[in-house]
């Protein structure tokens, strides 16, 4: 079998129908499975999972961890590619699958592959933070042996929309030991072991998070505090980086929904930086 899809679920709503019904519009020869593992879902999601051809498994909400879960989806599947996709990811085209894994099979060096995500939700700050973070250009990534910490930029990788080889995660499985950016951690192994990473624009997903200002600190809270000692962190480059992207962000909002909503979008981003800002160091004064 070439493909396993793996998607971990819980309360997925109508949006997660609207996932599998995107997922086998698709084709792919070799073939592909789906494999759902639920954690405690009290919707509708259970029986949407049951009204496609997928191999569904229920695990306690105890159980869930985002690099936990992926491993356990891919001991339980069969494909030469493990496909990790978002519950809220809809494939934007019925080439989707093809355009993720034949990325994998044209060049046998690519441990893993991530595509683009597409914005389609009412938050203009996600909405342009998904435009600046996914571009339309196809890259190719790759570190050097023994290089130290190297920045987000450089192992970036996104386990909403991906595509890892079976062989390369036999030996590389994913850290199940950290809350959250197990992708990221994963990709600086896989790179560091000599691997390439590909970003594929053709291989595209809808996905939107409508964060209010305390989910979208609690988030960066997180990634901040799974990302410390992973990454290198400049202090003045950080604050540059961010200077250039607020202000490019509120020169996208201010055209496109006017002055009144930049106030909220600079509330919004202070929170986004801040959480990660204090989950680092958090995660530095446990250590």
């Amino acid at each position: 079998m070439k493909a396993s899809i793996i998607i971990p679920t819980k309360n997925g709503g109508e949006r997660f129908e609207r996932t599998l019904r995107a997922i086998f519009a698709n084709t792919l020869s070799g073939g592909f499975e789906v494999i759902v593992i639920d954690s405690g879902s009290t919707d509708g999601t259970l029986n949407a999972a049951k009204g496609y051809p997928v191999k569904l498994y229920e695990i306690p909400p105890k159980e869930f961890g985002h690099g936990k879960v992926r491993n356990h989806g891919a001991r339980l599947s069969n494909g030469e590619f493990l496909v990790f996709l978002s519950q809220d990811a809809i494939p934007a085209s019925n080439n989707w699958l093809h355009s993720l894994t034949s990325t994998l099979d044209n060049d046998t060096d690519i441990a893993g592959v991530y595509g683009r995500q597409l914005p389609d939700g009412e938050n203009p700050m996600e909405t342009f933070f998904l435009l600046n973070r996914y571009g339309e250009k196809y890259e190719v990534k790759t570190l050097k042996p023994g290089s130290g910490n190297p920045s987000l930029r450089d192992i970036f990788f996104s386990n909403v929309n991906s595509a890892i080889r079976r062989s390369v995660w036999d030996d590389i499985q994913l850290n199940e030991s950290i809350n959250m950016s197990e992708d990221q951690e994963w990709s600086k192994r896989a790179l560091l072991a000599g691997h390439s990473i590909a970003y594929n624009p053709d291989a595209t997903v809808y996905h939107s998070h409508n964060y209010d200002i305390a989910s979208i600190f609690k988030r960066n809270y997180e990634s901040g505090y799974s990302l410390r000692g992973l990454v290198k962190n400049k202090a003045g480059a950080e604050i540059k980086g961010a200077v250039s992207y607020v202000f490019r962000e509120l020169v996208y909002i201010t055209k496109r929904h006017g002055i009144a909503k930049a106030p909220y979008a600079m509330i919004y981003e202070l929170s986004r930086h801040i959480g990660f800002a204090v989950g680092s160091i958090m995660a530095g004064l446990k250590k």
